[in-house]
Protein backbone atom coordinates (compact mmCIF):
# COMPACT_ATOMS: atom_id res chain seq x y z
CA UNK A 1 0.00 0.00 0.00
CA UNK A 2 1.01 3.62 -0.30
CA UNK A 3 1.31 3.94 3.48
CA UNK A 4 3.71 0.99 3.59
CA UNK A 5 5.84 2.49 0.82
CA UNK A 6 5.91 5.82 2.61
CA UNK A 7 7.02 4.12 5.84
CA UNK A 8 9.83 2.34 3.97
CA UNK A 9 11.04 5.56 2.40
CA UNK A 10 11.06 7.35 5.75
CA UNK A 11 12.87 4.45 7.40
CA UNK A 12 15.48 4.05 4.67
CA UNK A 13 16.18 7.71 3.97
CA UNK A 14 15.67 9.47 7.30
CA UNK A 15 19.44 9.80 7.85
CA UNK A 16 20.04 11.52 4.51
CA UNK A 17 21.01 15.08 5.27
CA UNK A 18 19.46 17.87 3.30
CA UNK A 19 22.16 19.56 1.24
CA UNK A 20 22.43 23.13 0.12
CA UNK A 21 19.96 23.90 -2.60
CA UNK A 22 21.66 24.95 -5.79
CA UNK A 23 20.28 27.83 -7.76
CA UNK A 24 20.19 27.00 -11.49
CA UNK A 25 22.53 29.17 -13.51
CA UNK A 26 20.97 30.74 -16.56
CA UNK A 27 23.39 31.48 -19.37
CA UNK A 28 22.80 34.71 -21.24
CA UNK A 29 23.08 34.46 -25.00
CA UNK A 30 23.55 31.44 -27.19
CA UNK A 31 25.17 28.49 -25.40
CA UNK A 32 26.32 27.10 -28.75
CA UNK A 33 28.68 29.98 -29.51
CA UNK A 34 32.33 29.00 -29.58
CA UNK A 35 34.41 29.84 -26.55
CA UNK A 36 31.92 28.92 -23.85
CA UNK A 37 33.20 26.65 -21.10
CA UNK A 38 30.73 25.18 -18.63
CA UNK A 39 31.68 23.68 -15.27
CA UNK A 40 29.20 21.19 -13.86
CA UNK A 41 28.90 19.82 -10.37
CA UNK A 42 28.48 16.05 -10.08
CA UNK A 43 25.36 14.85 -8.31
CA UNK A 44 26.50 11.23 -8.01
CA UNK A 45 29.84 9.48 -7.66
CA UNK A 46 29.75 7.76 -11.05
CA UNK A 47 32.04 7.87 -14.05
CA UNK A 48 29.44 8.41 -16.77
CA UNK A 49 28.91 11.42 -18.99
CA UNK A 50 25.86 11.61 -21.22
CA UNK A 51 25.98 14.37 -23.80
CA UNK A 52 22.96 15.18 -25.92
CA UNK A 53 22.65 17.80 -28.60
CA UNK A 54 20.47 18.54 -31.58
CA UNK A 55 21.90 18.03 -35.04
CA UNK A 56 20.53 19.45 -38.26
CA UNK A 57 18.71 17.06 -40.56
CA UNK A 58 21.24 14.54 -41.90
CA UNK A 59 18.90 12.81 -44.34
CA UNK A 60 20.61 14.10 -47.49
CA UNK A 61 24.00 12.98 -46.14
CA UNK A 62 22.97 9.52 -44.97
CA UNK A 63 25.38 7.72 -47.34
CA UNK A 64 28.31 9.57 -45.74
CA UNK A 65 27.16 8.40 -42.27
CA UNK A 66 27.99 11.63 -40.43
CA UNK A 67 26.76 10.24 -37.10
CA UNK A 68 29.38 7.47 -37.32
CA UNK A 69 32.07 10.09 -37.91
CA UNK A 70 30.95 11.97 -34.80
CA UNK A 71 30.92 8.75 -32.79
CA UNK A 72 34.47 8.00 -33.95
CA UNK A 73 35.67 11.48 -32.97
CA UNK A 74 34.10 11.22 -29.53
CA UNK A 75 35.40 7.70 -29.00
CA UNK A 76 32.15 5.76 -29.18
Amino acid sequence: SLDTLQDWVIELFRNVKKGDSLVPVQQDGNIWEAGNLFWLEAVKDVHVLNITWTLPCLHEHYLKRPEDYLAHLIGH
